[in-house]
This record gives C-alpha cells, sequence and structure tokens, in this order.
C-alpha cells in the first residue's frame, strides 16, 4: 500500500508521520501544500502509483474532483474544537470563525454547547476570505480561526490568526480509514479483474452508457464496434428498453443484447461468435471505408447496373437490386452507399422483426443506408414501414435485394438495377480472381503471384450455384493451401472435391426413427467440427438434451 499525505501545515505532516510509525505502516510520502498546490502534488503523486491520498479540509476536498484514487480526509474531531476554542474562551477580544461551511457548522455547534461568543462566518471561496478578513478588522476583531489560508492571509492584514489543528486521534481514524479503504479497493480491483478476465475469455465486451450517451466499458479490450454507433444504439435503448441482434463488424460477428438499467443507465453486451447464431435478428454494420467491393465486368448487363448504380450515387432514390445469392448485390448497394462518414445497416427482411424497424430509423438518423436482404420475402407491416419512411423523406437511403422479381413486393418509386449470375458472366471470373487473391494475400500475409489458364479454365466450368461467394471461398482456400507462386488446376479441382464431398451427407432411412435420429446428430456435430453450441442451435434443441444423445451415440 502506497499512501502519500499532503499536509497544509508543517506539523500535521510530522504527526502523520509519527502516528504512521507507531502503527507500522511503514513510510508514508508525506509532502506540504494548501489548496491549488495540494491538488498539484495529489495528481502527480496519482501519477507515481499512489494507492491512497491523506488531506485535510478544503485542500481534500479539492483534491477529491481532480483524482480517481480515495482520498481520506482527515476530520476536524470534537476534541480539535474543543481546544481551539477552549483557547479564547476567557478573551475579552473579539474572535471570529472564517472558513469553509463544513467546519464552520461543526464550530458553531461546539461553540454554542460551551458557551462561547464565537462569530462564525463560512466562506465558499478562498478568494472571498481576504474580503471578509478586512471588514472584520475594521469591526475591530482580534482573532480569527481557520484553516490554513485563512491563518496567512489573517496574519497579512496585521490580525492574529489561531490555526485549527487536527490532533493524533483525528490522524488514528484518518490511517485506519485509509487501510480499510485500501483493502476494500483492493477487493473490489480483485474481483473486476476476474470478472474482466471472465469477459475477455469469452470474448465479450460489456459496455455502461448514461443517458448523455456516454460509454464506459467494463472489459480491458478494446471495444470491437465503431462508438458512434455504439451510442445511436444506446439512444435506441432508452427508448425501446431493450434491443438483441447480431452484429456483423469486419466480417466478424457479434450478439448484441442491450437493455435500459434505469432511467439513468444502459448496458450494451457483445458477445463475439464465430458464426451467425441464425436464431437472432442480424444487423450488418459496414462502417470500414477500406470495405472490398468487388465490382468488375465485362458483362454487358453488369456493366449497365452499374452505370446505373453510378447515377443514383448522388441521388436520395431508393433501390431494387435483383440478382441471385452471391451475384454482387451488397457490393453494388456498398458502391451507391458513398459516404464513409455515416453507417452502411444491412438486416435480413425475411427475419427482422417489425418491433425493431423504428430503432433502425434512430440509429441512421444522420443519414446512411439501410440495406435489406431477401427484400422478396418481407412482412406486409415492414413494407408499410418502408412506404412510411420514403413519405417521411428520412435522411437515409433504403435499398432492397430481391433474389427474383417479384412486382408486388417493390414499393413504387423505387429504381431497379439487375446482376446476372456468375454462370451467365464467366468473362468476369479471371477478374473476379485477381481481386480475391490480392486481398487474402494481404488477409494471410501470403505471396500468391497470379492462377494457372488450366485452373481459370477449370473455374469457369464450374456451375458456381453460390456465385461469386462460392469463387471467393475457393480462391480463399486455394491461396493458403497452394505451395507455388500460382494457384495450380489440381489445388482448384482438390477444393471443388472436397466442398462437393462437405455438401454432400448421406443419411440410411432404412433404419428406426431414433437411428435416423442419431445419424443426423452426428452429421451436424461433425460439420460444425464437434461444437456443441452450434450443433444444439443448428438442431433446435438445447445442450443438455444434446449432451444426453452423445453419450448414448458413444
Amino acid at each position: 500500500m502506497k499512501i502519500t499525505a499532503i499536509a497544509p501545515y508543517a506539523g500535521l505532516g510530522e504527526l502523520i508521520q509519527d502516528v504512521a510509525n507507531q502503527k507500522e505502516l511503514g513510510n508514508i510520502d508525506i509532502v506540504q501544500g494548501d489548496l491549488q498546490q495540494g491538488v498539484k502534488f495529489a495528481i502527480e503523486a496519482e501519477k507515481q502509483g499512489t494507492d491512497i491520498i491523506i488531506s485535510r479540509g478544503g485542500t481534500a476536498e479539492r483534491i477529491k474532483q481532480h483524482v480517481t484514487i480515495p482520498v481520506i480526509n482527515i476530520e476536524v474531531s470534537g476534541f480539535d474544537l474543543l481546544r481551539i476554542i477552549t483557547l479564547i474562551k476567557d478573551t475579552d477580544n473579539r474572535v471570529a470563525f472564517v472558513g469553509f461551511p463544513a467546519i464552520a457548522n461543526a464550530v458553531s455547534s461546539v461553540s454554542q454547547l460551551i458557551d462561547v461568543n464565537l462569530d462564525i462566518y463560512a466562506i465558499d471561496d478562498e478568494h472571498h476570505i481576504e474580503n471578509q478578513l478586512r471588514l472584520l478588522k475594521e469591526e475591530n476583531y482580534t482573532f480569527v480561526i481557520g484553516d490554513v489560508i485563512t491563518v496567512q492571509l489573517a496574519e497579512k492584514i496585521g490580525m492574529h490568526g489561531l490555526l485549527l489543528t487536527s490532533g493524533k486521534e483525528s490522524v488514528v481514524n484518518a490511517l485506519r480509514q485509509a487501510v480499510e479503504t485500501y483493502r476494500t479497493v483492493e477487493k473490489i480491483k480483485k474481483e473486476r479483474d476476474t470478472y474482466a478476465q471472465i469477459l475477455q475469455d469469452l470474448n465479450q465486451h460489456t459496455i455502461i452508457t448514461d443517458k448523455y450517451l456516454q460509454l464506459r466499458s467494463l472489459s480491458t479490450q478494446p471495444i470491437p464496434l465503431p462508438s458512434s454507433f455504439l451510442r445511436r444504439i444506446a439512444a435506441a435503448i432508452f427508448q425501446f428498453e431493450q434491443i438483441l441482434v447480431e452484429v456483423v463488424y469486419k466480417n466478424r460477428f457479434y450478439q448484441l443484447h442491450a437493455h435500459q438499467l434505469s432511467s439513468q443507465q444502459a448496458v450494451i453486451e457483445l458477445l463475439e461468435q464465430e458464426a451467425p447464431s441464425k436464431s437472432l435478428p442480424s444487423i450488418s454494420l459496414v462502417a470500414d471505408p477500406n470495405a472490398s467491393v468487388y465490382l468488375s465486368s465485362n458483362h454487358e448487363e453488369v456493366q449497365l447496373a452499374i452505370e446505373q448504380a453510378e447515377a443514383l450515387r448522388e441521388q436520395p432514390a431508393p433501390i431494387v437490386i435483383i440478382g441471385e445469392n452471391g451475384t454482387g448485390k451488397e457490393s453494388l448497394a456498398r458502391y451507391i452507399h458513398t459516404n464513409d462518414t455515416t453507417d452502411f445497416l444491412r438486416i435480413d427482411g425475411a427475419a427482422f422483426p417489425s418491433v425493431l424497424l423504428p430503432y433502425l430509423a434512430i440509429v441512421l438518423e444522420d443519414g446512411g443506408t439501410l440495406y435489406i436482404v431477401n427484400a422478396d420475402k418481407i412482412e406486409e407491416t415492414t413494407k408499410d414501414w418502408i412506404e412510411k419512411q420514403l413519405k417521411a423523406k428520412v435522411p437515409f437511403r433504403i435499398i432492397l435485394a430481391m433474389n427474383n422479381k417479384t412486382s408486388d413486393r417493390i414499393p413504387a418509386k423505387f429504381k431497379t438495377l439487375h446482376l446476372p449470375p456468375l454462370r451467365e458472366r464467366k468473362e468476369d471470373i479471371p477478374n473476379l480472381i485477381r481481386l480475391f487473391i490480392s486481398s487474402f494475400n494481404s488477409e494471410y500475409g501470403v505471396q500468391i503471384a497470379g492462377i494457372s489458364e488450366d485452373a481459370i479454365q477449370l473455374l469457369e466450368s464450374n456451375p458456381f450455384e453460390s456465385n461469386i461467394i462460392e469463387l471467393s471461398r475457393i480462391i480463399n482456400k486455394a491461396v493458403r493451401k497452394e505451395e507455388t507462386a500460382y494457384i495450380q488446376d489440381s489445388t482448384i479441382a482438390d477444393i471443388i472435391d472436397e466442398l462437393q464431398d462437405q455438401s454432400k451427407t448421406v443419411i440410411d432411412i432404412t433404419g428406426t426413427l431414433a437411428d435416423i435420429e442419431t445419424q443426423i446428430i452426428q452429421a451436424v456435430w461433425l460439420e460444425e467440427k464437434k461444437n456443441n453450441s452450434k450443433t444444439a442451435e443448428r438442431l433446435g434443441i438445447n445442450r443438455t438434451t444434446l449432451w444426453r444423445k452423445l453419450k448414448e451415440i458413444q
């Protein structure tokens, strides 16, 4: 335990050291300083690793406002007051107390109790003390009782200052309180560090926010999401009381649970996931100005879509992008979203609860883009909400993504863009491969220089049912697997075979229902790499049931 004592007068410092020696508390750093000077010493002591600061009166109160470590006030005890009042009890001269209100009230009570005529002047600001003393001198006051600054100023103008000192019993109590406070703080720190480590091990971040949207993280790790986004979440919490969604940011998945604690505070909990939970409404936050946008095409229809997107970038018009999964709809939407200072929010129109739609408007109140995938599956309530936003001329753009053109699902005034599947635009495959190789070289620290012509031809013959997503997945594996400078056709062939094998799960349906169930559980468990949580979630059962069934299988 490291204690720094800041004594307003020299004698107090000596008394503190004597008491510390008697109590075997070891050496205490003692400096002499009053008010502002004492504050400077306290700030420096905190920087040097002091655990507890001890001071007195107005100096202690000032220090509390400028440091984060505990500050123990050496109280003025009843004995201290009796000593000084007894000293002037029998004088015929006029006596006054001038000082801060906290001590002034105590002096007044004791003087009345022992029937001593003592005038009390409580001063909030030390800069007004000298003016008060000059008035007292004009009224023929001789003695002034007060703290260090009062005594110094009284003597400066020719009055007699009586210093209100703290006795041994007050110092003993202060040091005892310092030891108890240190033990309590250390216990709290250990508990906090334990919880922080647990949160860190769980990849969880807990953030406390107040109604002024100030954020305070309880984790030692940096908050992974932009603070601007979290502040907007906080603003929404105080309206909706509770929010439970999944946030995708920089290809990482976070489960976000936010709820209001009181009218003044709310908590935001972020739990990093290895993959989407599939059970929560999802928000994909693209606030990274360096996010890759894979738009490169020699295909006439794609070129037209890009040209149309270019023309729409500076217009507020809502947009519908139509194309199969993986054709680049989101890349085109990001391309249209040009402002790096605003958010790009991605939600699933088929699964996002309509009750949370007003919350999105709050998050995007400063502008940005709301990108809704599976818009051809949106509920009527969501469709109505979209139309209301358009009529209200909200500051954000709405972009819908649909797999198939369904006219009754497209609200009026939407501009339509179309992206054909990759199997119809195979001339784009070489350029997309180059973009993916460059991106994955940077991500994995590898140096793949290119891809062989045979490998390109093999890829061009692939049906690509998942379009660009599937091509990206293949190149991702290839840059990590390839042992030469160029990706070879043998590497591509192995990866395609591997992906096809993974997509084939043969279930023998000739057995009993229990046998079929066992095969399904084993297949899903292995596909999820023996992760019980993900397996249980995918099967729609709880972890206890899964554990019991796995025990039966084994």
